[in-house]
């Protein structure tokens, strides 16, 4: 099977196929994931297809649920080669890419399907892989507008034409793509391949959403890392009405190890935290451990209610970013929690 490692591969073949018809299989290759969608109830799945006609390829919906239940065309009104639909948050509209004079734009439509598109992006590039910011504002897309060669990460206002443009990551070397952002949209992740620190293979990479210089490596690895999602994390529930009475305080979470924003060498760390509270005694099950958002069973980590020390001996760890989120509250319902990242490097300075 023929691998494409560039956009601009992926959209000559596109435009070849599209032109000669060639078999359905062959277009697959291009076809890039929907981006992730938003915290809520489950809905539907939007989905590119080839249904009708073989040739091209629209968008449409079906119920999460059974096999072709409730089926529903949103794009299939319209003329043209649509791909890459992601939901905005309040599931109302589907952002897509269209191509339909050799080149790819950003457009917007019903999610239940309409004649009226609306155009989001219009330029010569390429511009593809929509994805919503949680606010539903705004739409991040990755484009060859500076090169023909080389993607780039841009975000766009969700209405009107090239309105609000903002460049994300043109600021930096390399190839961009797939971005998805944050759940609270204050960061994009996106897959970047080349220049001097990437190198040939694609990493993950994370960057402020409105752009910069500082972008952070998340992946480092000799193998190929694409297609980013971003999970979102339940909020601490508050403590109910009148609840805690008095003066009582929360608990606090200190002395984090390994330390915040260190980078070790170890594969396989102590985890540990200072977890205390002024008016209860905690136990481990006031406690709550995230390891890279997974939770740590309460048997699996320790938790001293003499020293108030919590530590968890951590499995073998991927070398790159991790991440520890700690979570105590304590019998009046008064909730804390505390986040902090390290990396494991192959060769730590």
């Amino acid at each position: 099977m023929v691998v494409l490692k560039n956009k601009a591969s992926r959209s000559i073949v596109l435009a070849v196929l599209m032109a000669v018809g060639l078999l359905a299989a062959g277009l697959l290759a291009s076809v890039k994931p929907a981006q992730a969608t938003f915290p809520g109830d489950n809905g539907r799945i939007a989905f590119t297809s080839n249904r009708a006609p073989a040739s091209s390829y629209q968008i449409y919906s079906v119920a999460s649920t059974g096999r072709e239940v409730d089926l529903s065309p949103v794009t299939t009104q319209l003329a043209g080669y649509d791909t890459d639909p992601a939901y905005s948050p309040d599931g109302n509209k589907i952002a897509f890419a269209r191509n339909t004079g050799g080149k790819y734009d950003i457009w917007t439509i019903s999610s239940t399907g309409a004649a009226n598109a609306n155009q989001i992006t219009d330029n010569p590039a390429n511009d593809q892989s929509p994805g919503y910011s949680p606010d539903g504002t705004r739409i991040a897309f990755t484009s060859n507008r500076v090169s023909a060669t080389s993607y780039q990460i841009y975000s766009v206002a969700s209405t009107g034409r090239e309105v609000d443009l903002s460049p994300v990551t043109t600021q930096l070397e390399g190839s961009d793509e797939s971005p998805v952002y944050s759940p609270d949209g204050n960061k994009i992740a996106f897959q970047r391949t080349g220049g001097p620190v990437a190198g040939a293979n694609a990493d993950i990479w994370t960057i402020s959403s409105t752009g910069g210089t500082n972008a952070n490596q998340i992946t480092d690895n000799p193998a190929n890392d694409f297609a980013p999602t971003w999970q979102s994390l339940p909020k601490a529930t508050p403590p109910p009405p009148g609840n805690p009475p008095g003066n009582n305080s929360a608990p606090t979470i200190t002395g984090f190890r390994p330390a915040p924003n260190s980078k070790i060498q170890n594969r396989n760390p102590l985890i540990s935290a200072t977890v205390r509270d002024a008016e209860d005694n905690l136990s481990a099950t006031d406690i709550k451990l995230f390891v890279d958002g997974n939770p740590i069973a309460a048997a699996d980590f320790s938790y001293d209610p003499a020293t108030d020390k919590l530590s968890y001996q951590s499995k073998q760890l991927s070398r790159g970013g991790h991440t520890v989120r700690v979570v105590a509250t304590d019998t009046k319902g008064s909730s804390t929690q505390e986040t902090w990242g390290f990396r494991v490097r192959r060769n730590a300075p």
